[in-house]
């Protein structure tokens, strides 16, 4: 079986922010901001068949095609996509 696509992951770096306020005792406001700069990253790969074709028609049976051990369908690299720009607040008040 032949493989196709880089086989890797690479690597990422993120931002994420977060601030806190406290204008009272007892009073907490917060924010925070994750993926600030909404880099499109991904957090796993792996190598596999696509179930599909050169011409892209879908294969039910990906088994070698012919003589020669050709295999009918094409293997790529699947990502698992990372999260995205997230926002969140609060507010905490304790006696």
């Amino acid at each position: 079986m032949y493989y196709l696509g880089p086989g890797h992951n690479p690597g990422f770096g993120l931002l994420n922010l977060r601030a806190e306020f406290r204008p009272t005792k007892g009073l907490r406001l917060f924010g925070q901001v994750g993926n600030v700069f909404g880099r499109k990253y991904s957090t796993a790969a792996q190598l596999g068949a696509t179930a599909f074709n050169d011409a892209g028609n879908f294969v039910a049976r990906p088994f070698p095609a012919n003589a020669n051990g050709d295999f009918p369908v094409r293997n790529a690299t699947f990502y698992a996509p990372g999260a995205p720009r997230t926002f969140s607040a609060g507010l905490q008040y304790w006696f």
